[in-house]
């Protein structure tokens, strides 16, 4: 099962496998966001000039967990892992800025959390994403 939703500004993906007979919940959890990153240029207090860059930050998380064989509750730490890349798309023109750095790369990112919730052997699921990323429920 594949669910989409927007978290704290990513387009988030859970996908959830469950196999109840071997009493196992697989999946992974992962998420995309782009924006935007300035950087100014100032002389004396004067805005001289500013350069832009696109930054898109992705992150994903295997998870596992258990499940009774006639279904149930089921959690699987979250260990989120991401990346963030950027291209300039606006640089320094100013000739005082242009010695300057364009705009700092990002850093990389992670963080914790849980997926957790429940579903019957032939029932709809419910579940809960709590990350230090952001989190959702269904």
């Amino acid at each position: 099962m594949t669910y989409n939703f927007s978290m704290n500004g990513f387009d988030a993906t859970l996908t959830l496998n469950f196999n109840f007979a071997a009493g196992a919940v697989t999946g992974t959890l992962s998420g995309i966001r782009v924006g935007v990153l300035a950087n100014a240029c100032n002389s004396g207090g004067q805005l001289l000039d500013t350069a832009e860059a696109t930054a898109t930050d992705t992150f994903t998380s295997a998870l596992s967990a258990t499940i009774a064989p006639t279904g149930g509750p089921f959690s699987s730490p979250a260990d989120i892992s991401g990346t963030t890349t950027y291209a300039i798309t606006k640089p320094f023109t100013h000739p005082s800025c242009l010695s300057g750095n364009q705009v700092p790369a990002p850093k990389p990112f992670g963080g914790f959390g849980s997926v957790s919730g429940s579903v019957p052997a032939n029932g709809p699921v419910s579940f809960s994403v709590q990350t230090t990323t952001g989190n959702y429920s269904q």
